[in-house]
């Protein structure tokens, strides 16, 4: 967005939903996909972040800048052995390059099909 230094998300559906939210998965650590973390995890009762050793260390340390990583729940993911259950859902990460090391994409396997993110 041109001329714009800061977004943050909507997240009043997933408000109205946070008893739903199982997890929520990063794929790498750059700002566009961390940065609003320290504004939406309150917000959804803070959910297990899932991520690699880097992003999940960035993103510790922009909570701790907002002094918000006393509530931090995260767990590391290793794209070569994870496969994790939320429900129905079945999730695979996998590597991919990228600017920033550490970077994965993660396939969703549901009832419905399967989602690939990168």
């Amino acid at each position: 967005m041109y001329g714009v230094d800061y977004l943050i998300p909507d997240v009043s559906y997933l408000r109205k939903h946070k008893k739903k939210i199982k997890a929520i998965l990063v794929t790498h650590a750059h700002l566009d996909h961390i940065g609003a973390l320290k504004h939406i995890l309150p917000d959804l009762g803070w959910p297990v972040v899932y991520s690699s050793p880097l992003s999940i260390g960035l993103i510790k340390k922009n909570l701790e800048e907002a002094k918000l990583l006393h509530e931090f729940k995260y767990k590391f993911v290793n794209p070569d052995t994870d496969v994790l259950k939320f429900g129905c859902f079945t999730v695979e990460f996998f590597h991919v390059n990228h600017n920033i090391p550490e970077s994965m994409g993660i396939s969703i396997h549901t009832p419905k099909g399967l989602i690939v993110t990168t």
